[in-house]
């Protein structure tokens, strides 16, 4: 695909980017500390959010894009002006790391994943925001947290290998998804929230029942670990991406998986580390662009 924008100016790495709701801006989240809010067709720069004490692990718009939620290895998350790029609140409890918060669809909480083991739920209306529901029983970190587009429940990948269903409201454990032979990096609802997508360390995804947990395809094909796996906005479709320096896009089909790989760029010719999206020729990639990052 065309490149349509490089976004240069962290001075570390980058560990994700994001659309605003509208697809008009890109946020960025980085090693060094900051989070920066981009012009999605320019590249301009429009904001920088200034003030954790660590990495920035996640970053995502609220579903209205009037604010960004954050990630950080200095223990908290914050919410943010997405104009202005002011700190609208500081959100304390986790013990180490924050490393992912996210939205739930209403823009009312926000779920916040820690590699203390914890998962919290918080009141995304009130400042300071309120945990209404703790989220404990991984044995390691938890890498990630994300809604069930209903909001009525959530899925955590942890570094315990497992993937658990959680009652949003109540915290209390649905179920379990046991199989992967390694850290589970990512853990996704599908757009109708029938199914899960999984990405581990054992260098597979999978695909499960979000009801009773059962395991209905394995996705082989990766030679290194599975860092994230995504459905399409349809749900026919799941995007892997993986330390093998490649993304492989799948087709879900009645009677089995059969996949289409797209080789990435790992490291850019001048030496930086290189994110691309593209349109994908059946395409449901909306837009193209280029992130990069010089180390």
């Amino acid at each position: 695909g065309e490149n349509l924008a490089e976004l240069r100016g962290h001075r570390g790495w980058v560990n994700s980017a994001a659309f605003s709701p509208d697809g008009t801006r890109i946020v960025t989240a980085s090693a060094d500390g900051i989070a920066r809010v981009w012009d999605a067709k320019s590249g301009e720069k429009l904001t920088e959010l200034v003030g954790h004490r660590g990495w920035v692990n996640s970053a995502a718009f609220s579903p209205d894009g009037t604010q960004i939620a954050t990630a950080s290895n200095d223990h908290t998350a914050r919410v943010w002006d997405a104009i202005s790029g002011n700190s609208v609140d500081e959100i304390k409890g986790h013990t180490l790391w924050v490393l992912c918060a996210a939205w739930d669809r209403e823009g009312t909480r926000l779920v916040t994943a820690s590699l203390d083991g914890t998962v919290r739920v918080w009141d995304a209306i009130k400042a300071p925001r309120e945990g209404a529901a703790k989220l404990g029983g991984h044995s390691f970190g938890v890498n990630s947290a994300a809604f069930i587009p209903s909001g009525t429940r959530i899925v955590t990948a942890s570094a315990d290998g497992i993937a658990r269903v959680w009652d949003a409201m109540s915290g209390e454990k649905l179920t379990e998804l046991v199989g992967h032979r390694g850290w589970v990096n990512s853990a996704a609802f599908s757009p109708d929230g029938t199914q899960i997508a999984t990405a581990s360390n054992d260098h597979n995804a999978r695909i499960w029942d979000a009801m009773s947990g059962e395991n209905l395809a394995e996705l082989v094909g990766h030679t290194g670990s599975v860092n994230s796996a995504a459905f399409s906005p349809d749900g026919t479709r799941i995007v892997t991406a993986s330390s093998d320096a490649t993304a492989r896009l799948w087709d879900i089909v009645p009677y089995g998986i059969r996949y289409t790989e797209r080789q990435i760029n790992a490291r850019g010719g001048d030496g930086s580390t290189v994110v691309r999206t593209w349109l994908e020729e059946a395409g449901w990639i909306p837009m193209q662009s280029t992130l990069t990052q010089t180390r």
